[in-house]
């Protein structure tokens, strides 16, 4: 029963660790934001993100085209270089422009939630007291469960298109 043995093994590891990284900003800012309900905040934030995701799609498409992309549309009063400094109203255009005439693409239904987003965004930034009404839920048609459908959404258009 006291008995010791002692021997020898020879063993060989390997390990395989493979990773895909995506930049998303501000997510944690936006969660804590909810929960703290200042939901105004927390739509600039998600905003912002969005902007920067599409942004970047917008760039790495615009970089990788073989031809020379002319923007012909009247509606876009902007040419893509602008959208470094202006986001998501020039951005949301070019990319539906770049979609319907030059294979553009980002996962998702995109659209209608960068709209939605920058609906949200454009009214917290032009609306007198919106900042307030929202982050105290007292605008009409925006309950906590649509911001969060808002917020839910602008996440996922995030990591599906995080560069």
């Amino acid at each position: 029963m006291g008995r010791i043995v002692e021997g020898e093994c020879h063993v060989d590891v390997q390990t395989a660790v493979s990773m895909e990284a995506k930049l998303l900003i501000g997510w944690q800012e936006v969660d804590r934001l909810v929960q703290e309900k200042e939901y105004a905040a927390a739509l600039l934030v998600a905003a912002v993100g969005m902007e920067f995701v599409l942004s970047e799609n917008l760039w790495a498409f615009y970089g990788t085209s073989k031809d020379k992309i002319i923007i012909t549309d009247r509606n876009i009063h902007s040419n893509l270089g602008d959208i470094k400094n202006r986001y998501l109203g020039t951005g949301l255009c070019v990319a539906r422009y770049l979609t319907d005439n030059h294979n553009f693409s980002l996962k998702g239904q995109w659209e209608k939630q960068v709209q939605d987003i920058k609906e949200q965004r454009d009214k917290i930034a032009h609306e007198r007291n919106y900042f307030e009404k929202c982050t105290k839920l007292q605008v009409p048609n925006l309950d906590k469960e649509r911001i969060e459908r808002i917020l839910d959404e602008a996440h996922r258009f995030c990591i599906d298109n995080a560069p």
